[in-house]
């Protein structure tokens, strides 16, 4: 539900008026059946703008998608020079920068892209879409083709259905903060004193490019090293959190070289990109005779390989 002092956003914004939308959501290959559009304008917040799937492409002869939402070309117009549109999916408020990147565009296109149950679309330019001051998915080079790309950069857009009204988002709302390991000296931590509740999982903050320039149909075989560390947004150091006991299972880091295979669709086409999974555990503990509260996040493996999920990045 959106919160209320946003409601005086969107009607604001509902009354702009624009010369072209950026994206056109369409049915099918040739990109001419488009019910839905993304919006020229957005919050003007640096926060998550969340669609769910079914509210926006339901009952208007969008395909299904395997991951519950629906297969959807989006229509990408021209680009201001320096700017890209991001497309994320799964998207969530808890989710470091909004959701996973499956798609990112500087160029015209009419790109595929399979959406799960939600999805958020996000404009960058300039430094937001660098490394300046921003998360990059990692193994794509610096920006200039928009072979890099913001994962936390601001300009959550919003959506119109085909009469130009503005679509209500499902959440509007921060991201997480970004919660980065920190290499300090070791802490006199009290040993076993973590108190944490039951442990979660959430995705890593980066997304690894593990296949380059790949299509389909076709198999994609992976040999590219995958790798995770842990993080936390208190100021501790490994040995710290070792002491402290946050869990039997911790590991500092993962990594995996293991081929595996990823089958492509006619019609797809990008990197191949993999984000890892972190098993959580918020709490608190004792160091320096004091109480050390927050979140610690590692790696783990599922079975040979890094746990995690691979998906296409769409990119033009």
């Amino acid at each position: 539900m959106v919160a209320t002092n946003y409601l005086s956003i969107l009607a604001g914004l509902a009354s702009v008026s624009v010369a072209q939308d950026p994206f056109y959501m369409c049915t099918e290959s040739k990109c001419e059946n488009c019910p839905s559009s993304v919006a020229s304008t957005g919050t003007g917040y640096p926060n998550c703008v969340i669609y769910n799937s079914e509210d926006v492409f339901a009952n208007q002869g969008y395909d299904g998608a395997d991951g519950g939402g629906y297969n959807v070309y989006f229509d990408v117009q021209p680009h201001e020079t320096g700017c890209a549109t991001i497309i994320k999916s799964p998207a969530n408020t808890d989710i470091i920068g909004c959701g996973v990147v499956i798609g990112a565009f500087k160029q015209p296109a009419c790109a595929m892209l399979s959406l799960e149950t939600s999805f958020m679309v996000q404009s960058c330019c300039g430094d937001a879409c660098d490394s300046a001051g921003a998360k990059m998915i990692r193994g794509l080079g610096p920006m200039g083709s928009i072979r890099s790309v913001s994962i936390d950069g601001n300009g959550g857009l919003l959506l119109k259905s085909a009469n130009g009204s503005i679509i209500e988002p499902a959440e509007i709302g921060p991201p997480p903060e970004l919660k980065e390991k920190r290499s300090l000296q070791k802490r006199s931590c009290t040993k076993n004193s973590w108190q944490g509740g039951s442990t979660y999982t959430k995705p890593a903050d980066n997304v690894q490019i593990v296949a380059s320039n790949v299509a389909g149909p076709g198999t994609v075989t992976i040999t590219k090293e995958r790798t995770q560390t842990w993080s936390t947004s208190m100021s501790l150091g490994i040995a710290d959190v070792l002491s402290l006991g946050v869990s039997a299972e911790f590991s500092e880091s993962v990594s995996s070289s293991k081929s595996v295979t990823r089958e492509l669709a006619e019609g797809q086409s990008g990197n191949m990109g993999f984000t890892a999974y972190l098993t959580c555990s918020e709490g608190k503990g004792q160091c320096d005779s004091g109480e050390v509260e927050g979140e610690v996040c590692w790696p783990t493996m599922d079975g040979e390989d890094v746990m995690g999920k691979y998906q296409l990045i769409v990119d033009s």
